[in-house]
C-alpha cells in the first residue's frame, strides 16, 4: 500500500534495540536529530525549525520519522515505500507539512544531503536573487572565455587561497589571503561578459549557501567530527573536473559548493553586519566578503602553478571512450537517431508546476534553458495527470527563459529503432525498454517537426 493513498494503519512501531540492526540505528539517528533540533534552528532562523518534520528511509529496511513527522502516531515504519524512487523528497506528502524524506543506501550514511536540500527548500521561500542580467540559469557560453584551460588553472588556484584561509593561520594570514582570494577573482572575471560573472555569483548564492547550512548542521551532529573549517577544506580539495564530465557543470556549479561556504564562513568570521538576510535580499557572497574584509592593499597578480597548471590539463583530457559534451541543443539531439518530444503546457496561475525529478552522472545546461542528461539514472516527470518515467535513455529537459504566462516544460527522450510506431493516439498507457508513459485522456499524441510529439495541456 502506498503512503500516498493516505491509508496509513501502521501504528507507532519501536525499532529492534540491537546494536547492529539497520532499523534500530535508523530510528536512534532520528532521534538523534530531533535532540539538536534547537542548535540545529541557530544555524539559519527559519532554516531548520527545531520541530522540522524528517523521515530517513532505507530500501530493505524501512522509515524512520523524526520531528513533527514522529508525532503523528509512529516512530519507524517498516517495508518499502514505493513512491520513493531518488535519494530525496523535498515536501514529501507526509500528514506533517514542509516533510523532507532522505533515502540512504546505509543506515550510516551522513546526513549532509538532507541538511543541504532543506536549505534548498527554505530558499525557495526565503532567497530572492536581484537580476543582474542573464544569471538566471546555469548555462555559461564558454565560447566568451578565451582560454578555458586558463580560466579553469586561475579559478582552482583562488580556490587554494580559500582552502589555506580555511587551515590554521593567524587572523592576519586569514585576512591576507582573501585580499589576493578577491583580488585573484577580479582579474581572472574583469574582460569577460557580465553574466559570466553573474551566473557564477548565482551559483555561490544558491548552492554554498545550502552547502554552508549542511556543512554546520553536521558539526551539530557530530561535535567530536571535523570542524567546520575542515569540512570546508575537503570539499575545496576535491578535484576540479572530474573525467568527461562538463566543464559548465565542474567550474561553475560544482567549484561554487566549496567556494561559497568558504566565502560564507569567512563573512561570517570577520563580522559582517545582518549577513545572513543581506544573503536572502539577493547580494552577491564576494560583495558582502569584499566589504567584510576592509580596503584592500595594490597586489601583484598571482603567478601560475606550473603543478596547478598540468594538474587541470590532465583533468581536461577526455579518457578513452569517453564521449564530448555537448554544445548545443542541435549537438546533443544529433547524437540519438529519433527523439520522442513530451510537452507540458499550461497558464502558470491556474497550473501546478511540473513535477520533475532526475539522477544522472552528465548533465550540461545548454543554450536557451536546456539541460542535457547522460548516464540517466532514472527521470520522473508529473503533470496534469500524465507520468512520464525513464532509465538509461539521454534525456533533455527545455524550460522556457524568462518570464512567461505559461508553464512551457519540453522533454526530448531518445528513441530506439522502431519504438516511434508503438507510440500512438489512444494508449493511456505505453510501455517501452526503460520507458513507462501513463497518459490522461486530453494527450494528444502526433508528429511535430519530423518528431513524435506528446502535448498535455491544462487548458484554462
Amino acid at each position: 500500500m502506498s503512503l500516498l493513498s493516505g491509508a496509513l494503519l501502521v501504528l507507532a512501531v519501536s525499532a529492534p534495540q540491537t546494536a547492529d540492526d539497520p532499523a534500530a540505528i535508523l530510528a536512534e539517528r532520528a532521534r538523534a536529530v530531533e535532540a539538536q533540533g534547537d542548535a540545529l534552528a541557530r544555524i539559519w532562523p527559519g532554516y531548520w525549525p527545531p520541530d522540522q518534520a524528517f523521515i530517513l528511509y532505507l530500501p530493505g529496511t524501512g522509515a524512520a520519522y523524526g520531528g513533527e513527522a514522529a508525532r503523528h502516531g509512529r516512530r519507524f515504519r517498516p517495508g518499502e515505500m514505493e513512491d520513493v524512487r531518488f535519494t530525496f523528497v523535498l515536501d514529501y506528502p507526509d500528514r506533517a507539512d514542509n516533510t523532507i524524506l532522505l533515502r540512504l543506501d546505509s543506515a550510516e550514511e551522513e546526513l549532509s544531503t538532507l541538511f543541504h536540500e532543506q536549505f534548498h527548500d527554505y530558499q525557495s521561500g526565503a532567497f530572492r536573487w536581484l537580476d543582474r542580467g542573464g544569471s538566471g540559469g546555469e548555462f555559461v557560453d564558454v565560447s566568451a572565455i578565451p582560454d578555458l584551460e586558463a580560466f579553469a588553472v586561475a579559478a582552482e588556484q583562488e580556490r587554494r587561497l580559500l582552502y589555506a584561509a580555511m587551515g590554521p593561520v593567524t587572523p592576519e594570514e586569514r585576512l591576507m589571503l582573501v585580499h589576493r582570494y578577491l583580488a585573484a577573482r577580479e582579474r581572472r572575471l574583469a574582460d569577460l561578459p557580465p553574466p559570466i560573472r553573474n551566473i557564477e555569483s548565482h551559483m555561490e548564492w544558491n548552492e554554498g549557501t545550502a552547502e554552508y547550512a549542511a556543512l554546520r548542521a553536521m558539526t551539530v551532529m557530530e561535535p567530536g567530527g571535523p570542524s567546520m573549517e575542515d569540512r570546508v577544506r575537503e570539499r575545496l580539495a576535491r578535484p576540479l573536473l572530474r573525467p568527461g564530465s562538463s566543464y559548465v557543470g565542474d567550474v561553475f556549479r560544482g567549484r561554487a559548493y566549496g567556494t561559497g561556504a568558504a566565502m560564507i564562513v569567512l563573512i561570517e568570521e570577520l563580522g559582517a553586519a545582518n549577513w545572513r538576510r543581506r544573503i536572502e535580499r539577493g547580494e552577491p557572497l564576494v560583495s558582502l566578503l569584499a566589504e567584510a574584509a576592509g580596503e584592500r592593499p595594490s597586489l601583484p597578480p598571482e603567478p601560475v602553478d606550473e603543478a596547478v597548471s598540468e594538474n587541470i590539463r590532465r583533468q581536461m583530457t577526455l579518457p578513452p571512450g569517453a564521449v564530448a559534451q555537448p554544445v548545443s541543443v542541435a549537438d546533443f539531439l544529433s547524437r540519438s537517431p529519433d527523439w520522442l518530444v513530451v510537452r507540458f503546457e499550461g497558464p502558470v496561475r491556474r497550473s501546478r508546476p511540473v513535477g520533475l525529478s532526475f539522477g544522472a552522472r552528465g548533465m550540461t545546461p545548454l543554450p536557451g534553458g536546456a539541460l542535457a542528461l547522460q548516464d540517466v539514472r532514472e527521470v520522473l516527470a508529473e503533470f496534469d495527470g500524465a507520468r512520464i518515467e525513464t532509465r538509461g535513455r539521454p534525456v533533455m529537459i527545455q524550460e522556457p527563459v524568462g518570464p512567461t504566462r505559461v508553464v512551457a516544460t519540453t522533454l526530448y527522450i531518445a528513441l530506439s529503432e522502431g519504438e516511434r510506431e508503438r507510440l500512438v493516439s489512444g494508449e493511456r498507457v505505453i510501455e517501452l525498454e526503460n520507458l513507462r508513459l501513463e497518459l490522461p485522456p486530453h494527450a494528444v499524441i502526433g508528429d511535430v517537426d519530423g518528431r513524435r510529439t506528446i502535448r498535455v495541456i491544462d487548458a484554462p
